[in-house]
Formats: C-alpha cells, sequence, structure tokens
C-alpha cells in the first residue's frame, strides 16, 4: 500500500515536472527586426531611471546582452518583459577589467514567443560593412545604422576581443549598450556593443565583441537548461522503475 502511494507521488511529480517543461506564456508579441532579429529593453523593476540596456533574444527563453549592464543590479530586479530567473556572466569576467568577456545571458521566467528560431551565432568579418541595430527600445520598425567594421589591431585597445566600427553617421554615437550587430545574414548575431556610452573620436568609434569568440560560453549556457530537465527526469524515471520492481 504504502509503494503504491510513493508510486502515485513519483507520477505526479513526473506529471508537474511535464507540465512545466511544456508549459507556455502567452507568446509576446514584440516586434521583428528586418534581419528577424528580437530585441528588447533590459530595465529595472525598482528604478525610477529603469532602462538598462539592450538585449537580443537568442532562443524563447534567453536574452544576450552585456556583463557590464547585468552586473549593475541584482538578479531579482532585472527585468525583460519576464522576471528574470536566472542571470549568468561570463565566468572570465571582472568587473572594470577592460571589457574583457563582457557578455552575458538572462534566463527568463516564463517564454518568449516559441516560434521563433534560435539565432544563428556569427561573428564580426573585418573591414566590412555591417549594421548596427535595435537601439531605442523593443520598436516596431528598430533604428538601423550602416557601420564599417574593423578587426582588433586597428582599434587601438589593449583588449584583444574588441572590434571597433567607424561611420559617417554621428548618430551611432546614441547607441546603446548591449545593440547587435548584423552582418546581412538572416537569423544571425554576429557582434554586440560594449560602449558605455557615446563615441570615442572624430570617426564615431564604438567598440564591440565577436559573438563567435564567445559561441562556445554562450552554447553551454543555452543548453544546460535542457540537460538539466533531462538529468532530473532520469532520476525520477529510475527511481520509479525501482519502485515498480519492489512490487
Amino acid at each position: 500500500m504504502e509503494l503504491n502511494l510513493f508510486k502515485l507521488a513519483f507520477l505526479s511529480l513526473l506529471f508537474t515536472l511535464f507540465l512545466q517543461i511544456n508549459a507556455q506564456d502567452e507568446p509576446i508579441q514584440e516586434a521583428h527586426l528586418q534581419e528577424n532579429v528580437l530585441v528588447v529593453d533590459i530595465i529595472d523593476l525598482q528604478s525610477h531611471s529603469p532602462f538598462l540596456c539592450s538585449g537580443t533574444v537568442l532562443a524563447p527563453r534567453f536574452v544576450l546582452a552585456t556583463a557590464s549592464c547585468l552586473t549593475v543590479r541584482p538578479f531579482n530586479r532585472i527585468y525583460v518583459r519576464r522576471n528574470a530567473e536566472q542571470v549568468i556572466i561570463h565566468p572570465d569576467y571582472t568587473i572594470g577589467q577592460n571589457n574583457l568577456n563582457n557578455i552575458g545571458i538572462v534566463r527568463i521566467s516564463g517564454l518568449f514567443n516559441d516560434a521563433e528560431p534560435s539565432r544563428i551565432l556569427g561573428g564580426l568579418p573585418t573591414n566590412s560593412s555591417c549594421n548596427l541595430v535595435g537601439w531605442g527600445g523593443a520598436e516596431r520598425f528598430p533604428r538601423s545604422e550602416p557601420v564599417n567594421i574593423y578587426g582588433p589591431q586597428y582599434c587601438n585597445s589593449s583588449n584583444p576581443q574588441v572590434f571597433c566600427s567607424t561611420s559617417t553617421n554621428f548618430a551611432v554615437c546614441n547607441a546603446r549598450l548591449a545593440s547587435v550587430i548584423i552582418c546581412g545574414i538572416e537569423d544571425t548575431v554576429n557582434g554586440l556593443l560594449i560602449s558605455e556610452s557615446g563615441c570615442e573620436s572624430n570617426d564615431n568609434r564604438l567598440y564591440y565583441h565577436s559573438i563567435s569568440d564567445h559561441a562556445g560560453w554562450i552554447n553551454q549556457v543555452l543548453s544546460s537548461s535542457v540537460k538539466q530537465v533531462e538529468s532530473l527526469v532520469l532520476i525520477l524515471s529510475m527511481m520509479l522503475i525501482t519502485l515498480n520492481l519492489k512490487l
């Protein structure tokens, strides 16, 4: 009798876990960029000036931003159209250390529209023209400006991870931290703006990380939640099988 009760309890737990995995909030009717990348505002729930930075949705539950943005507030104050469930900062990022590994990911509670494909993680091509996209919030037609991308050797930076851009248009200097660079391939995210504010030279120079330099870590974060759920399901299933064998 007691074993039957345990079986019922485990079945109930498995069913609850199944519902949580497959549960979906109402899809968010966010605007898509021309390049089919979803841009959102990352805000502070308790601040009178709530905007922190821009974010790019990489997958239905994950938003890419800079570590320098995501470490200025406790994670339970960060809001990206959903409450933040977890903020994951690159393990080699150190505050104030010249923007090395300045990258982080927000895992939200709930889902963005899961009909959207996961983004392809691309790199910044040097001596090429790309588009700096999406600052100004999650607008229906987010702003996009062309910029010329250059490699670290051109950027006069002691950070070997830094790429930079120049532009003839001063408007790019108003781009928000963590705005995204798109280089023409649909569904591909190529770069992340790590300049804190404004341009630093007459050529309207801004600084970026190339996404491909951090693709291994990003993919590890995106896949880790799936593995955790699969492991929990496997453990519960094995325990249920053990109970069945004892009956």
